[in-house]
């Protein structure tokens, strides 16, 4: 089928009624030319953009999440648009002799990404491949491995059998395929990859997490282990952020119960007040800063963000705060006891910004919870503290 196909359906049984070429709606009571014997109230329509031959009576338009764009399956509620547009990707990538990965939004985004690309070199060992990221974050992923030769965004290659890929153009949140693809793997589909199960490790010579940690105004030497790092607010998910008291009682928790300190991570402006065991670093510092300060920590305590995953990438011991999305749709696994999730109806509808006048997936976890995961799952590290 051409591009640009007219799909109207019915929006409470998601099974599809019309299908027509060219066809537009500027006003919703021109659906019922395609559906005349539907209810108007539960009719609604969408346009196909990619070349899945439609069946009427079996194909259906699901929505994984709020917000997110219709999306087409089939009787089988396995997604077709998009499994034919990873066999597109894997056919333009198998003639290609380079690839260049366009990588943006945020740091999270620059770790799966990468992971996506070590497949991709996986099944293609012969190809070469760049990674066309932000220049800012250039530095840090210089110690990130196995990656791509890092190149800038305007890069373009000379060879006419290059191709350039963008991942995630439009900014989706989530796999289409829901549930166990997490985020690499839907970066891996941009590139024809099926799934992505290959990690990158982030790690740096201890010399230079000294350095990069002095020029922050941080003294390794002098800190109080063990190190906690705290991230909480993040600017681009309002659904996964969590409260800065409620997170500084943590703070307070781990100072009196191993009389270690606490790094407070992110912009100090989100912070309040805090007391003299507690320490926060110029927002204006780069990302390497920040990276360097993460690998010096004993334990990670954060939602999920671009710190949480360079602690991740850093293998530094973590409890994770998740609101709308879990850990089967962001890093494609089950949760596990590390993973701190509130019990609601809608936890599971993939939110970005929540429909409630707050995040109360998010206001459901409280300090006691998160201290609680600690000593379950590190309590090496408060009984040695204890002299226990």
């Amino acid at each position: 089928m051409a591009l640009g196909l007219l799909v109207v359906f019915n929006q409470v049984t998601g099974y599809i009624l019309a299908v027509r070429q060219g066809g537009i709606i500027r006003k919703r009571k021109q659906l019922l030319k395609y559906a005349p014997k539907a209810d108007l109230s539960e009719l609604s329509f969408y346009y196909e953009e990619s070349n899945t031959p439609i069946v009427i009576g079996e194909d259906k338009v699901s929505r994984i999440s709020r917000n997110q764009a219709p999306l087409l399956i089939d009787k089988f509620d396995t997604p077709k648009a998009f499994l034919q547009f990873i066999k597109n990707r894997k056919e333009m990538v198998k003639g290609a002799t380079s690839v260049v990965i366009e990588v943006e939004w945020g740091m999270g985004d620059q770790i799966m990404a990468g992971e996506a690309a070590r497949a991709l070199q996986e099944e293609y060992p012969e190809l070469k491949i760049y990674l066309a990221a932000n220049v800012a974050y250039h530095e840090i992923l210089k110690y990130v491995s196995p990656l791509p030769e890092l190149i800038r965004p305007s890069f373009r290659h000379p060879d006419p059998k290059s191709v350039r890929i963008g991942l995630n153009p439009t900014h989706k949140l989530w796999d289409p395929r829901g549930p166990p693809f997490g985020k690499s793997s839907f970066y891996g589909a941009h590139l024809g990859l099926e799934k992505v199960d290959q990690r990158v490790n982030f790690c740096m010579p201890g010399y230079d997490i000294v350095e990069l940690a002095k020029k922050a105004g941080v003294n390794l030497f002098e800190i109080h282990r063990p190190l906690l790092g705290i991230h909480v607010i993040s600017n681009s998910r309002l659904a996964s952020q969590w409260d800065t008291g409620r997170a500084m009682e943590v703070a307070k928790k781990w100072n009196d119960e191993t009389g270690g300190d606490v790094f407070l991570i992110g912009d100090s402006a989100f912070w309040p007040a805090y007391p003299k065991y507690c320490f926060t670093i110029d927002y204006k510092s780069n990302w390497v800063t920040t990276g360097a300060l993460i690998l010096a920590l004993d334990l990670f305590v954060g939602i999920d963000s671009g710190p949480m995953h360079l602690a991740r990438a850093g293998d530094i011991p973590s409890i994770i705060l998740w609101g709308g999305s879990g850990p089967l749709d962001i890093l494609g696994r089950e949760e596990t006891e590390i993973d701190l999730r509130a019990d609601l109806p809608c936890i599971n509808n993939l939110c970005a910004a929540c429909v409630l006048p707050t995040a109360a997936c998010m206001e459901m976890i409280e300090a006691k919870h998160v201290w609680a995961a600690i000593e379950k799952n590190w309590p090496e590290v408060v009984r040695a503290c204890k002299g226990i």
